[in-house]
């Protein structure tokens, strides 16, 4: 028998599919981010991943500067970190922030959304992605 919603807009319908972060993961659609950092290095508390064209921009800007994957997934890290907390409108599921990969070129503009949980477990997420994804 399938799973039938229970709460929300959806409620009574039921679930013919899911894809899970963990099957995106290993598909290559997503990558996840937060393992790029020790602990004690790391931005967030919650697991960060990036889609597959959010990830080929820090590819890209690493190789044209020199620089390790490493510090490029930080700073884009970092940057959404500080729109977070010049967010007036706290609660918002998603936030726009802007990047230069790599420094001293134009700013990127990316989306982070925070969720869904309750697919592969019940710990909260984020993902980067470009502006039109979702």
């Amino acid at each position: 028998m399938k799973e039938v919603l229970k709460d929300g807009p959806w409620a009574g319908f039921q679930i013919v599919h899911t894809y899970t972060r963990a099957q995106a993961i290993s598909d290559g659609v997503l990558i996840d981010l937060s393992s790029s950092f020790p602990n004690e290095t790391r931005i967030y508390s919650w697991n960060v991943c990036c889609t597959d064209s959010v990830w080929t921009l820090i590819e890209c800007a690493a190789e044209s500067s020199n620089e390790e994957v490493a510090v490029i997934v930080w700073d884009v890290c970092f940057m959404s970190h500080l729109a977070i907390n010049a967010m007036k409108d706290a609660g918002r599921p998603e936030l726009y922030f802007k990047v230069c990969l790599p420094l001293g070129t134009p700013e990127k503009k990316l989306k982070m959304v925070s969720g869904p949980v309750g697919f592969d477990d019940s710990t909260p997420c984020l993902t980067i992605m470009l502006p039109t994804e979702d």
